[in-house]
């Protein structure tokens, strides 16, 4: 079973000079965007090149920031961000390395590496803190890997990306 996180706002506890023991509760502190999107269709991909994740389906998009059409995610928020990458993907002739990277405005910004020695299947994960603008800066998934025709899975399951605001 996979459990879906979305932000929660909950009280704080807020200083008050008028109330009796100087404090009350408040609103929660504000919280910025979260997001998680998926791969709805296997999709095949060139060997031996990075390719971005066609991510065009979503669970959740608290802020409308991420965009299905080009798999990006745009923050509308300054600020630390988290991101979480899983891939699973099939190789026709085996694979003795996958790697998933995290790009920042068309950059790399972080790597993961799955070293498998003669796997067909695999799934990948990777995970980063990236700081962004709030307006112009924005996140995408890639993928590089050899074999024969490899792909993607499809599904919620299988080939996912998501993140979330932590602070600014």
């Amino acid at each position: 079973m996979c459990l879906y996180f979305t932000r929660t706002i909950l009280s704080r506890l807020v200083a008050d000079s008028t109330q009796s023991t100087g404090l009350k509760w408040g609103a929660a502190a504000s919280s910025g965007p979260a997001f998680r999107a998926y791969t709805s269709s296997e999709t095949f991909f060139s060997a031996s090149t990075w390719t971005k994740i066609s991510y065009n389906a979503e669970d959740f998009d608290t802020d409308s920031c991420f965009n299905t059409s080009n798999g990006r995610f745009t923050a509308n928020k300054a600020g630390k961000y988290f991101f979480q990458v899983t891939s699973y993907n099939y190789s026709g002739g085996g694979s003795t390395q996958r790697q998933l990277a995290l790009y920042k405005n068309g950059s790399e910004e972080c790597l993961a590496f799955d070293l498998t020695t003669s796997q067909n299947n695999s799934s990948t994960q990777g995970a980063g803190f990236i700081d962004l603008n709030g307006s112009t800066d924005y996140v995408e998934a890639y993928i590089w890997m050899p074999g024969s025709s490899p792909k993607w899975a499809s599904g919620r399951t299988f080939n996912y990306f998501s993140g979330f605001y932590v602070r600014s």
